[in-house]
């Protein structure tokens, strides 16, 4: 590399540079990459490189760092346009559709596959684990590898219409898949999802959190659609061979982690070479849960605080070309009669804000959790939360054997209050059903036996967080303030339902016992029993999710005991008097037991306070 090791060849960002210009794309040169670390960043006024001078003051808001021609774009358009690719499309359409009929010829096959619209569309039964789009990208891809290594391995080949040459400058920015000096697949990039793990550091890792059982259909799911690919494939093309499984696998991860949805011509999705290379960072990502500052409104994926770059396609007028009948000389002319013009265009990426000199270029994926960017992405994010409090980490859990699994997220009643009331049903039903008290009055919470009244409050106090004045004391003193207010007397009023009480009484014992059984179940993970041990940085990113869902399960565990002991006060007292000073200290101290470092205590008060309110 010559920007970073010194060398005198060039380096792989150096290569893609000169390939995506020579194909009328744009790299700012501002922008450098470093290969050991993985970082997009712009050239620091320290370096010895040409163009490091300019960039001493930085790039500006607005200014074009990429631009991405649709012909250096691998997409399901630049796939098909190839014997292999279409061969795929045909493959897919036919396991598809349950035909034996795989020939090339399959009536639009190429396009019928393209999306999982067609799926819908005809109502065809999934048989693929993958997205079809996502399966015949990787499978696309592990296609040309294996030749790109083939190639490495012979004479060097210059001839671009082979797709494997083509796509070569690409192709070497993913991730190092073979030794430099064997065949052998390397452990970087085998071990770069979960579902790549060998089942028994899975087990390890990822007992007990919402991930485990999501990598094991991952990893079952992948092998069994390359099969039938593969099955279906080999049908009628006999005369090539098809990508290998770890290749395939390989590929996968590449396409689920660096893959752009709908980006590609005609709205298909697309890797983006150089775009694809830049990091993940996040509004509030590494801060406190308690001291995370207000957030704007109008945050999205694509246009978030945190993010260097805006990216989105462009398009050029359309050209065609016409033959002169004089001079037999090719014209080139504006398409104005063409019934069906072809889109030309690409990505174009630009700076969202003043950048400094030496700074890592970043991106957004979105708000997600830590269990999809570790089984997506490979990594986790400590204290992975937005502006507004909310944690973006949902634990997805089944509280009864054959139940619906419920997501829980912890955060300010406007994400917590309806996760807690889809888990406090689970078991409102099953107690009821079992007592024979189910009637209009003691109906589940938000069934269809909930008055106008009742869904009217509900609006209003959901509304009504993002209204909510945040100008409180420290977290300290609100602490004191938010479990005081638990102990406060009884607000049932004369002619409450007391079956509908009983109900909502044993439901939420139960739903204790479930939520201090997943929770014990986090607790015996092998790497929370050897966390002192832990040293990959993979293990450190399972503890993570895993510290994280054990908070979750405590957020929601202190609302519940909270919710228990409003209610069994309410029960027994029948009229509003003043608290029993003892036990209001009893359930304040187990509170605080338990819940050490949650989100604020405030929420815990505020998804009680509207619980009641609106149930009572």
């Amino acid at each position: 590399m010559t920007s970073t090791t010194g060398s005198t060849a060039p380096s792989v960002w150096e290569a893609a540079t000169t390939w995506i210009c020579r194909h009328g794309g744009y790299v700012n040169p501002h922008l450098c990459y470093n290969e050991s670390r993985r970082q997009v960043s712009l050239k620091d006024i320290k370096d010895n490189d040409i163009g490091a001078a300019q960039t001493k003051n930085g790039i500006d808001e607005g200014e074009v760092l990429l631009q991405i021609p649709d012909e250096c774009l691998l997409s399901l358009h630049s796939i098909e346009e190839t014997a292999f690719g279409k061969s795929l499309f045909a493959a897919v359409h036919a396991l598809l559709l349950k035909q034996d009929d795989v020939s090339d010829s399959s009536p639009s096959a190429s396009k019928r596959a393209k999306t999982s619209e067609f799926v819908k569309e005809h109502n065809v039964k999934r048989c693929l684990y993958n997205d079809e789009q996502d399966v015949i990208i990787a499978l696309f891809l592990a296609y040309l590898m294996e030749r790109k290594e083939l190639q490495s391995n012979s004479e060097h080949c210059t001839d671009d219409s082979k797709p494997w040459v083509f796509f070569r400058p690409y192709l070497d920015t993913l991730p190092t898949n073979t030794s430099n000096d064997s065949d052998t697949i390397t452990n970087e990039y085998l071990d770069l999802l979960p579902r790549q793990w060998p089942i028994e550091t899975i087990e390890k890792r990822l007992k007990g959190t919402s991930l485990y059982n999501r990598v094991l259909a991952e990893k079952k799911g992948l092998v069994d659609e390359y099969n039938a690919i593969k099955s279906a494939w080999e049908r009628s093309n006999a005369y090539d061979s098809f990508p290998s499984l770890e290749y395939y696998d390989m590929m996968m991860a590449a396409v689920s982690s660096r893959g752009f949805a709908g980006l590609g011509r005609e709205g298909v999705d697309v890797m983006i070479p150089m775009l694809d290379l830049l990091n993940h960072a996040r509004v509030g990502a590494g801060e406190s849960e308690g001291d995370i500052a207000a957030a704007s409104d109008d945050e999205t994926m694509r246009d978030c605080k945190t993010a260097d770059v805006r990216y989105s396609r462009y398009s050029i007028e359309c050209e065609t070309t016409t033959e002169d009948k004089t001079d037999g000389n090719t014209l080139k002319q504006k398409d104005q009669t063409a019934e069906k013009p072809v889109a030309r265009g690409g990505i174009k990426v630009i700076s969202a804000r003043h950048l400094q000199p030496g700074s890592e270029l970043l991106m957004t994926y979105g708000a997600k959790g830590n269990a999809s960017l570790l089984g997506r992405y490979g990594f986790c994010i400590e204290n992975n939360v937005e502006p507004d409090g909310s944690c973006n980490d949902i634990l997805e859990i089944q509280l009864l054997p054959g139940s619906k699994p419920v997501r829980l997220q912890r955060g300010p009643k406007s994400y917590s209050y309806l996760p807690f009331v889809e888990a406090l049903n689970v078991f409102n039903k099953t107690t009821m059903a079992q007592s024979g008290e189910i009637n209009a009055g003691a109906g589940d919470i938000g069934d269809e036996t909930c008055s106008d009244q009742e869904e009217d409050d509900l609006d209003a106090f959901l509304n009504a967080c993002d209204n909510e004045s945040d100008e409180d004391d420290e977290v300290k003193d609100e602490a004191v303030d938010c479990y005081t207010s638990l102990a406060k007397g009884p607000i049932l009023g004369s002619g409450a339902d007391e079956a509908r009480m009983k109900c909502d009484i044993s439901a939420v014992t139960s739903l204790v016992t479930a939520l201090e059984h997943a929770k014990s179940e986090l607790a015996a993970n092998e790497l929370i029993c050897n966390c002192s041990r832990t040293t990959s940085t993979q293990e450190q990113y399972c503890l993570i999710l895993i510290r994280s869902e054990i908070k979750t399960l405590s957020f929601f565990l202190a609302i519940s005991n909270a919710l228990k002991q409003r209610l069994s006060k309410m029960s027994n007292v029948s009229s509003a008097t003043a608290s029993n000073s003892k036990s209001a200290s009893e359930h304040v101290g187990r509170i605080r037991d338990v819940e050490t470092d949650i989100v604020s205590p405030k929420y815990i008060v505020e998804v009680v306070n509207a619980f009641l309110a609106i149930r009572y």
